[in-house]
């Protein structure tokens, strides 16, 4: 303990110099041990049948939340992604080898010819989607604009529902007679981005011409008619879900002959069986009987649509 003139003497150097006299350390230890015991004895106060005042935490986010946080982030990137291939030509069977005058050729003032890319409405979004395919969890299969529709089940009802990225898909029926009919008459489709006029989209419309990005979806075909255009989400894409409605309606083609040339009353569980006749030691114009033997094989499932899809691009 101090002595009562080492306490006299501090005072009086502290009232000197203007400093103003604070606890010792041993005051200070005791109070520090008070308070800890107030806090104890307040604890125990509660009791094990009470619950204790919470404190307020910030709130975890759920994984709802969490689930919409990744698909704006995926979405942002498709839509990025999509614009970077805008200039990409529509196709080269349209320009000329050696010298292109077409309306697309003159007007960009280059070759389109020679272009070491080319993408039309159905080729741009798949490009897309295989760009981002490590993050979708999934590799879009190569078939056309209604292969795509149709692994995409949620349909909106207006356009003011869709968000960037969505995509939009024309079914409508060609001019020209004998043209090829796509499933679900569908005849093109384009990204949705929105923008100022909340109906811009990214897309390949135009044969002659090259990927764009356009201040409204609406426009007049000049190779078909309009039927209906179809807003929808790509909100399964996002989640790594890519399943056809109707998987019937993709089977290779492979397949779907042998299945055409099968034997009436032949079932099989694991896909359509066919046999096939080989014919070996023809010679002489005459068939050696003796190296002929029947066998059958069988087309197995296929498991995935996405990467065994026949490769069925159409015209936009």
């Amino acid at each position: 303990m101090r002595s009562p003139a080492c306490a006299i003497i501090e005072r009086t150097v502290c009232k000197t110099h203007g400093v103003t006299e604070g606890p010792t350390l041993q005051e200070a230890f005791a109070s520090f041990l008070e308070s800890r015991q107030k806090k104890s004895r307040a604890c125990t106060a509660w009791g094990p049948s009470k619950t204790r005042p919470q404190t307020k935490t910030r709130p975890a986010s759920t994984p709802v939340l969490a689930q919409e946080e990744r698909r704006t982030r995926l979405r942002a990137l498709f839509v990025e992604v999509a614009r970077g291939f805008i200039g990409v030509p529509y196709a080269r069977k349209y320009h000329d080898r050696h010298y292109c005058t077409c309306e697309g050729c003159s007007a960009s003032g280059r070759q389109l010819y020679h272009s070491p890319l080319f993408l039309d409405c159905c080729g741009l979004v798949r490009r897309v989607a295989r760009a981002l395919q490590l993050q979708l969890g999934f590799r879009l299969g190569p078939g056309n604009q209604a292969y795509q529709y149709d692994t995409l089940p949620k349909r909106l009802e207006r356009v003011a529902q869709l968000k960037p990225g969505d995509l939009i898909f024309y079914s409508g029926t060609y001019y020209e007679p004998g043209s090829r009919r796509h499933a679900f008459d569908m005849t093109h489709v384009e990204v949705f981005v929105g923008g100022p006029s909340g109906e811009a989209t990214i897309g390949s419309r135009e044969r002659y011409k090259w990927v764009m990005e356009y201040d409204s979806y609406r426009f007049e075909s000049q190779r078909w008619k309009l039927l209906a255009c179809h807003f929808c989400s790509i909100d399964t894409w996002l989640d790594g879900l890519c399943h056809p409605q109707n998987p019937e309606l993709w089977q290779p083609r492979r397949r779907m002959k042998q299945q055409q040339r099968q034997q009436p009353g032949s079932t099989s569980s694991e896909g359509a069986r066919a046999t096939v006749r080989l014919t070996r030691g023809i010679r002489g114009g005459r068939r050696n009987t003796s190296d002929t033997e029947n066998f059958s094989f069988t087309f197995g499932r296929v498991k995935d649509w996405g990467k065994k899809t026949v490769e069925d691009d159409g015209e936009a």
